[in-house]
């Protein structure tokens, strides 16, 4: 069992405090409900930021480096049943300037925005747009090569542990302390 264990009254997270005695910081996950359309981000960063949240989260890849072009998917209710995973990621996914583009826009609006990268040139297209932080997706707990290359970058982490054993999750803290 694990606890954040802070004796500071407050910390600072993508420029926003929290801790003791302040209001919780509200993350609006968007993840990749912007369907790879950069108008459809902009509208949903926009409204997070109208209605009270603190900090947006988006989720970034690239289907080439995401999953193999001969994989189908199987679950009859999944969307892309009818087509390979590859399209639907790609179909998804955002480039580099729609990135650039909002961050941008998010540090307008005053509102700061990161988001979880699924492989290592997402990593370096977010790193190269300004993200100020990371969050790591618990299916890449166990990936400790990209631990490893997460813990050299001077930016705070958001480590998420679902399904992960506590051996799974002592490791992977290790290496994120010990790398940085």
């Amino acid at each position: 069992m694990y606890s954040f264990q802070n004796n500071k009254k407050e910390t600072i997270f993508c420029g926003k405090p929290f801790g003791a005695n302040k209001a919780p910081l509200i993350v609006a996950e968007i993840g990749f409900n912007h369907n790879g359309d950069i108008d459809l981000a902009r509208e949903m960063i926009k409204s997070a930021a109208e209605n009270g949240a603190d900090i947006v989260k988006l989720q970034t890849f690239i289907g080439s480096e995401l999953i193999s072009k001969t994989v189908k998917s199987k679950d009859p209710d999944h969307p892309a049943r009818e087509i390979f995973l590859y399209e639907f990621f790609q179909r998804y996914q955002l480039s580099h300037k729609d990135y650039e583009t909002l961050f941008k826009f998010s540090k307008n609006l005053d509102i700061p925005l990161f988001s979880t990268p699924f492989d290592d040139s997402s990593l370096d297209m977010l790193l190269e747009a300004g993200m100020p932080a990371i969050k790591i997706a618990s299916p890449d707990l166990t990936c400790l090569p990209f631990l490893a290359r997460l813990a050299q970058i001077d930016l705070p982490i958001v480590l998420s542990t679902g399904m992960g054993t506590n051996e799974e999750i002592e490791t992977a803290l290790k290496i994120l302390r010990s790398e940085g």
